[in-house]
């Protein structure tokens, strides 16, 4: 084999790589290795050091990542920490064991020389209130499938802010495209100029015109690009995926039927209606006795005129109520208030959502109507180009009628692709309010 021929293999090799496959191509490393033109230990090396593409996530998989954000996991934490405290809800206190002597002289302690003299160990178990007991662990269970709920929410809202990205970026590579074109078409005006200077026109000052035009266009690019870093460092701390962005797949929007259940926010507040609810159970409980008991045993020693035998002691209390005016009414009033806010806290956000969405419906319209406005304006200049070209070529016009009408059309591109990003966005906003099922 010629060098060339195996430097032309090598290149097959490397491009093979760059293709992100795990290996060579078979038939690039059999021509090299079997045919002697280049030792195994050098190809594996050269091969192991060209670089590999970074991956980039599919769009399911930007989304996915999100569920592992810290801001949606702190959430999740918080409902299984109220889970768990509803468990521990229903445990009983912990006993209270005592010792201790009883009636034991101070003068002269002895344990035989008086009757009740003794010493004695006992326990105390307080029974909780069962039905306060159960509220309360039930409030704290809704309170945390409240959270799960909040969770939810905060991942469709990183999703819709993680569409506005991938939009944004988006449109900054097509505002890159049209400005590096505008770019390109006023060289070739300069050309078209150059020519006629030499032909002998007076078209002097259109050469600062273009190069105002073109130091513009530079200067937006420069910016653009530095957009596109920020845009890039945006999506990598929302997902935590490195990688080039991807496209946003097309989404129409969502219309609601106007179920509760169907919407992220009126879930969430018909959950904290539900907590407030249990909240009021668990007040009215706290009316009911609580119980307790206790034994102690005494242990005696005999004296020169009784007898020494052992004593047993229990007891059981219960609770009255007699100052609930002071506590549980106050407590109970103060739950059935925070019932009726959290009912009116739910007509609030009802009537907030529909203002929400029909604000954003609105303004998706328009964005669409400006598309298609957008559109015909680029349709009609493309047949003015039409035209100028035939024109042009009848010898009719000069070569700047047909590159004006490009320039243009390049600048209404600009205006569709920021067009584009706004109407994806707002289907993001829209469609973020709805549950979906995953």
């Amino acid at each position: 084999m010629s060098q060339l021929r195996v430097f032309n293999r090598l290149k097959s090799l490397i491009a093979c790589r760059m293709e992100k496959h795990v290996n060579p191509c078979h038939r690039c490393v059999k021509t090299l290795f079997f045919n002697g033109s280049v030792p195994l230990f050098l190809l594996s090396a050269l091969v192991m050091f060209v670089p590999s593409p970074l991956h980039s996530a599919s769009f399911e998989e930007l989304v996915a990542s999100i569920w592992q954000h810290p801001a949606v996991l702190g959430l999740k934490e918080q409902s299984a920490g109220d889970r768990h405290q509803g468990e521990g809800a229903t445990g009983f206190a912990d006993p209270v064991i005592t010792l201790g002597v009883n009636n034991l002289p101070v003068e002269d302690p002895e344990f035989d020389r008086y009757l009740p003299t003794s010493k004695s160990i006992g326990i105390t178990q307080a029974l909780p209130n069962f039905r306060q007991q159960s509220a309360t662990a039930e409030r704290l269970r809704r309170r945390g499938s409240k959270k799960e709920l909040l969770a939810a929410w905060r991942h469709a809202e990183m999703v819709a802010e993680m569409v506005g990205i991938l939009a944004d970026y988006e449109k900054v590579e097509s505002v890159i495209t049209a400005l590096k074109a505008q770019h390109q078409h006023y060289g070739e005006l300069e050309s078209w100029l150059q020519g006629r200077l030499e032909s002998g026109a007076a078209d002097y000052g259109r050469f600062a015109e273009l190069d105002v035009s073109r130091t513009e266009i530079d200067r937006k690019l420069n910016e653009l690009e530095g957009e596109k870093a920020v845009l890039k460092s945006r999506l990598h701390a929302l997902t935590g995926i490195d990688g080039e962005p991807v496209v946003v797949p097309d989404q129409e929007a969502k219309v609601w039927d106007g179920r509760s259940d169907a919407m992220h926010l009126l879930k969430i507040a018909n959950a904290g209606i539900s907590v407030a609810e249990q909240g009021v159970a668990e007040k009215e409980a706290a009316y009911d006795p609580r119980f307790s008991f206790g034994a102690t045993y005494q242990i005696r020693e005999s004296g020169a005129t009784f007898d020494g035998e052992d004593w047993v002691t229990a007891k059981v209390g219960v609770t009255v109520p007699l100052w609930q005016h002071f506590r549980q009414d106050p407590d109970l009033r103060a739950a059935s208030a925070r019932k009726s806010a959290a009912e009116m806290a739910y007509q609030d956000q009802l009537r907030t959502l529909r203002r929400t969405l029909d604000v954003l419906d609105v303004k998706r319209k328009t964005s669409e109507r400006a598309l298609e406005l957008l559109q015909e304006k680029s349709d009609n200049l493309k047949k003015v180009e039409e035209a100028a070209r035939r024109r042009y070529a009848a010898g009719r016009v000069q070569w700047e009628a047909v590159l004006r009408p490009v320039i243009r059309r390049l600048a209404i591109d600009v205006e569709l692709a920021g067009e584009r990003a706004r109407r994806v966005k707002l289907i993001a906003r829209i469609n973020s309010h709805f549950i979906t099922t995953e």
